[in-house]
């Protein structure tokens, strides 16, 4: 039985049918409860998952799981290819990447056995983003249409030997402790393999240098309330345009709901633009 609240959108369905010519369905509606999210499916809207062109590729943060993402990839699944990128040493008996270069070209391996029609979108979180900027170096041999968003990714340009001695060590076992503390993981669910997880991406960060650039615009989603990242120092790496939003919360809340319609924004604003 239809409520008071059905029937009302029920005639807003049919209204945005007689007036865009776009379907709306129910499931849409409530999936999708503000006018922001609704508008940017209906404008991106394609009949059938074999009609989606454009593709975007999710890089995680120092953790390796895409697990941040999902409430967002629920928002825009029905617009792009989602494909989700897993580090390695996840799953325990895996090796771990050994360098961010190595993790860039594990991944464009990935993505070349993918079929790639339009846009493609790196969308890159925290380590993912340096991860990201040298996998657009790769892609962009043989691809287009690219764009690179880095989510409060810092550059990296000043290379060290980590584990060359004692001190360098106990840097990094202070690092792996602190990022623990900082992301709020409950002491019960962590793991000696987890752990090594951090310890692992606080290494591969450490002994990277950035290098190069791209010819791909950079989107940099800052948070707000990280005071360490240097922003201006990306545009050091393109050779196009970078653009430059804030979300909310400090560097592990970036990926939060209240964000979401940051980024719908921004994807919205790369669809626009000829990449």
């Amino acid at each position: 039985e239809l409520g008071g609240h059905s029937l009302l959108v029920g005639q807003i369905i049919n209204k945005v049918y007689k007036l865009l010519i776009k379907k709306v369905t129910y499931q849409d509606f409530f999936q999708k409860p503000t006018i922001k999210a609704l508008s940017y499916s209906i404008n991106n809207r394609v009949e059938s998952k074999e009609e989606l062109e454009n593709s975007i590729y999710f890089i995680p943060s120092i953790v390796g799981v895409t697990a941040p993402f999902s409430n967002l990839i629920k928002e825009i699944k029905l617009e792009y290819n989602v494909n989700e990128l897993q580090y390695l040493g996840v799953n325990e008996g895996e090796g771990f990447f050994e360098s961010i270069d190595d993790a860039a070209k594990y991944f464009y391996k990935k993505i070349s056995q993918t079929k790639n029609t339009g846009k493609i979108i790196i969308f890159g979180y925290s380590m993912g983003g340096n991860i990201g900027f040298e996998l657009v170096k790769l892609l962009e041999k043989e691809y287009n249409d690219i764009a690179l968003i880095v989510v409060d990714s810092y550059t990296v340009e000043n290379k060290i030997n980590i584990f060359n001695n004692k001190s360098n060590r106990l840097k990094i076992n202070t690092k792996t402790q602190n990022v623990i503390k900082e992301m709020k993981i409950d002491p019960i669910i962590m793991n000696p393999h987890f752990e090594k997880m951090i310890t692992n991406g606080i290494k591969l960060m450490e002994e990277y240098t950035q290098k190069g650039v791209i010819n791909s615009p950079i989107y940099i989603m800052k948070a707000k309330k990280n005071k360490i990242m240097n922003i201006e120092n990306w545009n050091k790496y393109t050779n196009n345009r970078i653009e430059l939003s804030f979300v909310s919360g400090d560097h592990w809340e970036a990926m939060q709901d209240k964000n979401i319609s940051t980024y719908l924004d921004v994807l919205e604003k790369i669809e626009e633009k000829n990449i």
